[in-house]
């Protein structure tokens, strides 16, 4: 379109249409945005990344995004489930946790499963869970492995495999060593070492005592049985009545390593 021989006004006008029309045109044509990605849902199998902190405290709605199980990671899920979205922010812990046993996780990954009540070689390999808001309430089970520290500190390991995955080195690794100096109660200094650094003291075995008692039968029967079961040399921890109350009570058998 000419401008020559309008006035000065009427050719900033133009100039100012044409514009706009320009602008008007890239906009219509210009692609929309992509929408930003959305967090997947939690599937059992997943592995994350999380601090200790998220994993040994009460941190309400957590935002985390899986890894490679071949990458370091501390969490391992095992089942996962619809939580209440209207839960308060301190809880969706303690919900989680309601969902979650230890039992369970030990089942889903074939490790420190009891057999007639005893489990054998077991693993340093924990319960835990956490909850996540997004992108539908869920709550998730999973297995961490952990260390303790001599202050009694818990820690948590990362893994770089699947613990279904792991190495007959990597499952060695993580068995019950302590350089607990006590003898007559080894297990109240529970700081856990490789079991090629010359431990004092392994965890040869677990005792469930659900699986032969319906109620608690108290001390001194339970020190006769685990006698017969941890052997005559090993040393043993007995459950506290809250054990009983919470459904888990365990004897730990401890044997003096050479």
């Amino acid at each position: 379109m000419s401008t020559v021989g309008r006035s000065a006004p009427l050719r900033a006008a133009i100039v100012v249409l044409a514009a706009a029309s320009m602008v008007a045109a890239v906009a219509v044509s210009a692609p929309h945005s992509a929408a930003a990605p959305t967090a997947a849902p939690p599937a059992v199998g997943d592995c994350y990344d999380l601090p200790a902190a998220d994993i040994t405290a009460s941190a309400g709605w957590l935002d985390v995004v899986a890894v490679p199980c071949a990458e370091p990671h501390t969490f391992q899920a095992t089942r996962v489930g619809p939580a209440p979205a209207d839960l308060d922010d301190d809880d969706p812990t303690a919900f989680a946790a309601q969902q979650c046993g230890a039992l369970g996780v030990w089942n889903e990954l074939g490790v420190n499963r009891p057999r007639a009540g005893v489990v054998t070689d077991p693993l340093r390999i924990e319960a835990r869970s956490f909850a996540v808001r997004e992108p539908t309430p869920t709550y998730v089970c999973g297995a961490v492995a952990v260390d303790w520290s001599r202050s009694g500190d818990l820690r948590v390991l990362p893994l770089s495999s699947a613990i279904e995955d792991l190495t007959v080195a990597e499952r060695e690794e993580l068995r019950y060593c302590s350089r607990a100096r006590g003898v007559r109660r080894p297990w109240t200094q529970p700081a856990t070492v490789r079991c090629t650094v010359e431990p004092r003291w392994e965890v040869t075995s677990w005792v469930l005592w659900t699986a032969f008692y319906d109620e608690n039968p108290g001390r001194e029967i339970l020190r006769e049985r685990a006698v017969e079961i941890c052997g005559a040399d090993a040393r043993f921890s007995l459950p506290r009545a809250r054990d009983w109350t919470q459904g888990l009570p365990w004897t730990r058998c401890f044997t003096k390593r050479p």
